[in-house]
Formats: structure tokens, sequence, C-alpha cells
């Protein structure tokens, strides 16, 4: 019991999630993991990942900040996050750095689409919050709004409109930040002609 209760607080150390090297500098060798694998008390979620079963997420967003610490949540994802669209992505939207090893994404847990950025336009419009008791990192309003924008060709139509109709009514919007971000994107005219229609 006591080994028990040892291994429970060393989880709860690190927010019920943990890589084998923090197992393993926690002084918790594959014997013990094994054991805790075997008996249920642990899931492996990747390969050297494991998560406390008692905390077993009810989605994946509680991984992404572990899995994809680099990455923000963007597009379709963001528009659900921000309730501007009422749509459940099939897979969860992130952007990641361009140097970002493309392999790691290759999840089994459930599935991403990845957009690879350059700076400085992957650092604009990133930022933290806390959403379902969850800190995760996320492009801010504008910058979903800007990205849509940019991506309107390849967006289905509806979700689209209805995120630009949300975003006008939302009261926290900043046009005047959108329109720094669409300048420095290079879409400030494109912008300024969508968002017209929608306020």
């Amino acid at each position: 019991m006591l080994h028990f209760e040892r291994i429970r607080r060393v989880f709860a150390k690190y927010n019920n999630l943990m890589r084998s090297r923090d197992l393993i500098g926690e002084g918790v060798d594959y014997y013990t993991l094994r054991r805790f694998l075997d008996a249920g008390y642990v899931h492996r979620v990747e390969r050297g990942v494991y998560l406390w079963a008692e905390q077993e997420p009810g989605n994946e967003l509680y991984l992404i900040p572990y899995l994809f610490p680099e990455c923000l949540i963007c597009m379709d994802s963001a528009l659900l996050i921000y309730e501007y669209s009422d749509r459940i992505p099939l897979c969860w939207h992130l952007a990641a750095p361009q140097h970002a090893s493309r392999s790691k994404f290759k999840t089994r847990r459930f599935p991403v689409r990845v957009y690879f950025r350059h700076e400085p336009s992957f650092s604009i419009g990133a930022t933290e919050m806390v959403y379902d008791g969850i800190r995760i990192r996320i492009y801010d309003r504008e910058r979903t709004i800007c990205d849509c924008i940019r991506a309107r060709n390849r967006m289905d139509r509806e979700i689209f409109n209805k995120a630009m109709e949300a975003y006008g009514r939302d009261p926290l919007r900043n046009i005047s930040t959108l329109l720094d971000y669409a300048r420095r994107l290079r879409i400030e005219n494109m912008t300024r002609e969508i968002i017209s229609l929608y306020q």
C-alpha cells in the first residue's frame, strides 16, 4: 500500500502525466511501472508517456500541452474553444514552428493536423489561457480570424461564415489588433473588406 501511495504521489507531482525519463529520475524502475500498467493504475498514452488511470481525460485537450508543448491550438480547434463554431473538428488543429520534428505528430491516440509556420508568423497572436481547467497555448481571437481569412477558400463555407459572424458579435473582439496582425501577415486589405461585412 505504501508503494502504491508513493507512486501515486510521484504522478501527482507531474500533474498525473509522466515521461519515462521522469519516472527513472523519481526512482521508478521499469519492473514497477510494468506492474502498475498491468494492474490498470497507469495507462500508456504514447511511447514513453504514461498517465495515472484515475485521471483518464474525457478528451484529448488534456494531453495536447504535454505531448506538443511547443504547439499552439489554431484554426477549427481554436474556433470551437472561442465558441465561434459549434462543429467539433475531426482532428486537433495545431500550429508548430517550422523546425519541429514531423515524426512526433504521428500520434496513435488521436489525430492532429499540423500547420508548420516560420517565425515571426508563428508567434503572432500566441497566448495562453485556462480552458476547462487545462492551461493551453492557443492563438488569440484575432490571429484565429486572420488564419481563417487566409484559408477562406479551403475552409467549409458555413464554418467560415459563422466564425466571422460570431467574431463580429464578440464583445471581446479587438479590431485594431486584428488589423495589426493582418498587416503583419500581409492580408490587411482583404481583412478590412471581409470584416466590414460582419460588423
